[in-house]
């Protein structure tokens, strides 16, 4: 059934429509508009695919909280439940079981809480999304130090807080992004160990101190905006021809100084660059 040119689960509604299927191992139904409660599409999900490994429900209009009966789906690897606005409460705890977990979206619903700690522990995950979520309270650095995460996306979480750790040799780590958080405190030089990094996005955070000359050994960076922060001192001794990579480069509004280093305008696929609002001579 469509409405409004969307389609719509009611006849057969999801219960229904997963019924004998049971040998299933990922649902895709991502854009379906779904009415129905969190008990009930749980409920529905849970004891019909018992073999379920893949669960994306992106944008399905699904309602909350999460049912404890999902719990029972543990060769969970992805759970995208993203941009399904009316999923509100923290995280269910029983998900700390879902040991083989590799992606977990969650962004654009109302979790209103921290990150629990137990994410750390998944030895697997290579993605995790919480974009939106009204995320509170202080984010587990150890997260960032999982050795098989690439992306990492926390931005617009005004009231979360955290800093960068110190990062292992060798990090699979592509895309950084946790803009317009309240994220502080320095970037670690040891950045520059991840050297697959091709996004990092800061804008609007609190960070302070330099930017640090490793920066320069990520050489698949493609985007970088450290904008809106209080990073300070020169930019001068950074070897930024190493990055040729970049397309988009942001350090506006923060407290840098000294001169303007010349291998910053001689990258070949950088149409422009934002350094208003500093202190430079």
């Amino acid at each position: 059934m469509y409405d409004n040119g969307d389609p719509i689960l009611e006849s057969p509604n999801l219960s229904m429509l997963l019924l004998n299927l049971t040998q299933l191992t990922e649902l895709y139904l991502d854009g379906v508009s779904i009415p129905a409660h969190g008990t009930h599409w749980s409920i529905a999900i849970s004891s019909s695919l018992p073999n379920l490994s893949v669960l994306s429900l992106s944008s399905c209009n699904l309602s909350g909280p999460i049912d404890q009966s999902l719990a029972k789906l543990h060769s969970l690897s992805v759970i995208r439940l993203d941009h399904n606005y009316l999923i509100s409460g923290p995280i269910p705890g029983f998900f700390a079981n879902f040991s083989n977990l590799r992606e977990f979206n969650w962004g654009g619903n109302n979790i209103s809480g921290p990150v629990p700690l137990f994410f750390s522990n998944f030895s697997k995950l290579t993605s995790l999304n919480l974009v939106a979520c009204e995320l509170r309270g202080t984010f587990p650095k150890q997260i960032f130090q999982i050795p098989t995460l690439q992306t990492i996306d926390l931005d617009t979480n005004g009231e979360l807080h955290g800093s960068l750790p110190e990062f292992p040799k060798n990090g699979s780590l592509r895309s950084l992004d946790l803009s317009l958080t309240n994220f502080s405190g320095l970037m670690p030089d040891s950045i520059g160990n991840l050297k697959m990094l091709s996004t990092i996005n800061l804008l609007r955070c609190n960070f302070t101190g330099s930017i640090p000359k490793s920066l320069a050994n990520l050489t698949q960076l493609v985007y970088l905006d450290l904008s809106s922060n209080m990073f300070n001192g020169p930019i001068s001794s950074i070897h930024w021809e190493k990055l040729s990579n970049l397309v988009y480069l942001q350090l506006n509004d923060n407290l840098l100084e000294g001169s303007i280093p010349s291998s910053l305008f001689s990258l070949p696929l950088l149409p422009e660059i934002v350094l208003s609002d500093n202190q430079f001579s």
